[in-house]
């Protein structure tokens, strides 16, 4: 989960300005006005009673359950879908969302298909609870995630359009109702003013072509890079529920989900409005609406049993290979010798100081595993667990609850995140107390040269290292330390 420490930062963070006790307030604010407060108050609660870490994995495992309730629940709406769509639905969790470590986008995936469910059984029911449901799943998910919401109140009145002309012009103006103060909700988003108009990207749109995202149907539900032999388990994903004997569903409005998924992957960029891996979130879903439209067929012939006894057999395969595949990710980033010297390294570094990571481009993801960029933000548990304070922060996005105030996103901020000689000999160190370097090409004395040739780093002098991490302490600032 690559953005997992970023966020933990925030939290940790966002508790010290609480109570008053953050070093770094002068610089700081709270944006009251983001709409990641359900994770992020879940977060905050459960951080009272256990460390950052603990509560961490603690809020990925209540999202995880309640995704499984939730897929258990869609399931349970639709007759004839089989249970092999709970074991699809369970992959796709740990695909490139999970590695990516969206983790508000994580906990409104439940929220929305629990809003999509209860949109479903009004249409069905037309009763006065499940018509609240609507407004207090809606609510909810627009306080998750703003990308989740939009998706699922799509998703939800596209359900609702192709069954229009079942409902009378009262029921079609009632369940509509919502869908107006919804609107209203994003659209006060969108037109939200930025208090700190802070641009990391110089760039402002990036779209990709159509082939390109028809290749990454293959991988991204589960994982965010392609995977040589993994494509394999992809295909027979894909071509399980017709050798299963599964058949497609008649009714139409079951491939709405589907087809809107596949719209809105098509159809997003890559990036816009500062924010990169946007289409991307939206491939677990596809398998999952995949699966949504094929019916379960008891009545076959003797030849479509074979077919169907040897397809299991295939299919189970798959299944375990990506459950594997998880599991296999999760011990070895535990064991991993990049994780552990980070820890040496933060053992090294005194509570309640700011600190600036420098990475290599090669060297942001540990060559061990299925996924890339796992030690992108890894030193933001330096902040996270010792009260310090690490850049590149998330503080300078504008969704996010702590802010960084424009006075103090000094001119390059955000720049000076890899290791490039002209940028290391033009930066300016003097905000720093530590810079942390992770590199393979230049060790501790080629760093110290380039350091000393820019008058704000020449104070920077060589702590310690562990497997491709460096530490230099600016010894300026060492009576303060």
């Amino acid at each position: 989960m690559a953005d997992l420490p970023q966020h933990a930062a925030q939290v940790s963070t966002l508790d010290d300005l609480l109570k008053n006790r953050s070093p770094w307030e002068d610089m700081l604010q709270i944006n009251w006005r983001t709409p990641y407060l359900v994770i992020y108050g879940i977060w905050l609660f459960l951080y009272q009673f256990m460390d950052i870490t603990w509560s961490a994995k603690t809020v990925v495992v209540l999202i995880f359950l309640l995704y499984v309730y939730a897929i258990r629940q869609l399931r349970r709406e639709f007759s004839g879908v089989g249970r092999i769509f709970d074991w699809v639905a369970l992959t796709c969790f740990f695909g490139l969302t999970f590695q990516w470590g969206f983790i508000s986008y994580l906990g409104g995936i439940p929220i929305g298909i629990l809003f999509f469910i209860k949109n479903k059984r009004w249409m069905e029911n037309k009763n006065k609870k499940d018509f609240i449901g609507i407004f207090i799943f809606g609510i909810i998910s627009y306080f998750c995630h703003i990308l989740s919401f939009s998706f699922f109140c799509l998703i939800s009145y596209c359900y609702f359009l192709s069954k229009y002309y079942s409902f009378s012009w009262k029921q079609r103006i009632i369940f509509s109702i919502p869908y107006l103060i919804f609107a209203g909700l994003l659209l006060n988003y969108v037109t939200m003013p930025n208090p700190i108009p802070f641009r990391y990207y110089e760039v402002e749109y990036i779209q990709k072509g159509m082939l390109e995202k028809t290749k990454e149907l293959f991988y991204a539900p589960w994982n965010m890079a392609f995977i040589d032999y993994y494509d394999i388990a992809s295909v027979l994903i894909y071509i399980s529920p017709a050798l299963l004997g599964y058949k497609m569903s008649r009714e139409k409005s079951r491939y709405v989900p589907l087809f809107i998924s596949l719209l809105v992957w098509y159809i997003m960029p890559y990036f816009a409005h500062q924010t990169a891996v946007l289409y991307n979130r939206f491939s677990l879903f596809i398998p999952i609406f995949y699966y949504l439209i094929w019916d379960e067929c008891k009545d076959l012939s003797i030849f479509r049993i074979n077919i169907k006894q040897i397809s299991s057999l295939f299919f189970s395969l798959s299944i375990a290979a990506y459950m594997f595949k998880v599991y296999d990710n999760n011990i070895k980033f535990n064991q991993s010798e990049n994780v552990t010297g980070f820890i040496f390294i933060k053992n090294n570094m005194d509570n309640n100081k700011r600190e600036l990571s420098i990475y290599e481009p090669d060297s942001q993801t540990d060559s061990n595993l299925t996924s890339n960029y796992e030690l992108l933000h890894l030193t933001k548990w330096y902040q996270a667990e010792k009260k310090g304070w690490s850049d590149y922060s998330f503080a300078s996005a504008h969704a996010m609850p702590v802010r960084l105030n424009m006075k103090s996103l000094y001119p390059g901020y955000g720049k000076n995140r890899f290791l490039v000689p002209e940028i290391l000999e033009s930066m300016n160190c003097s905000y720093y107390d530590y810079i942390i370097f992770r590199s393979f090409k230049y060790n501790e004395n080629e760093i110290s040269n380039l350091l000393n040739n820019n008058k704000s780093c020449n104070t920077f002098k060589f702590l310690v290292k562990r497997k491709g991490w460096i530490l230099f302490r600016n010894v300026k600032n060492r009576n303060n330390i």
